[in-house]
C-alpha cells in the first residue's frame, strides 16, 4: 500500500511539473508567431480564452494527438500545415516535454494547469480538428482525430 500511494504522489507531482512547463513554452509561443496564427484567434475570440491559454490548448491535445500517431503521419500533418508544427514540438526540449502528454487525462492536467477548465477540452477539440480539415482535409483531420 505504501509503494502505490508513493507512486501516485509522484505520479501528481510528475504531470505538475509538467503542466508548469507548458504553461511556460505557451507563454514563450504567445509572441508574435502565435498572434498570426489564425487557429489561435480562433479558438481564443470563440471560447473567450487568452491566446496563452489557446496556445497551451492546442498544445495539449497536438501532444496528445502525436504521442498516438506514427513519425510519418506526423510529418504529413506539420507538412501540410507547417504552422502547427510549433505546437508540436519544433525543438528537442519541446517535443521531449509533449511527448509526455500521452491520454486524456493528461490533457485535462495541462488544461488545468493552464487556468481552463478540463471540460473545454471538448469545446478545443472540434475547432482543432476543423482547422485541420480546412488546411490539411478529412483524412488528415481523421487521422489526428482518430488518435485524440
Amino acid at each position: 500500500m505504501r509503494k502505490l500511494i508513493f507512486i501516485m504522489f509522484n505520479l501528481l507531482l510528475i504531470s505538475n511539473v509538467y503542466a508548469f512547463d507548458l504553461g511556460s513554452i505557451a507563454k514563450s509561443m504567445t509572441s508574435s508567431e502565435t498572434k498570426s496564427n489564425s487557429l489561435v484567434d480562433t479558438i481564443s475570440s470563440s471560447l473567450g480564452v487568452t491566446n496563452t491559454q489557446a496556445s497551451g490548448g492546442i498544445a495539449a491535445l497536438l501532444g496528445n494527438a502525436s504521442s498516438n500517431m506514427s513519425k510519418d503521419n506526423v510529418n504529413s500533418l506539420t507538412k501540410k500545415v507547417p504552422e502547427l508544427s510549433s505546437f508540436m514540438g519544433g525543438d528537442s526540449s519541446t517535443s521531449n516535454l509533449l511527448s509526455s502528454i500521452t491520454s486524456n487525462a493528461t490533457v485535462q492536467e495541462q488544461f488545468s494547469a493552464l487556468g481552463l477548465d478540463p471540460s473545454m477540452v471538448s469545446k478545443f477539440t472540434p475547432l482543432v480538428l476543423n482547422f485541420i480539415d480546412s488546411e490539411a482535409g478529412s483524412t488528415i483531420m481523421n487521422m489526428v482525430k482518430s488518435a485524440l
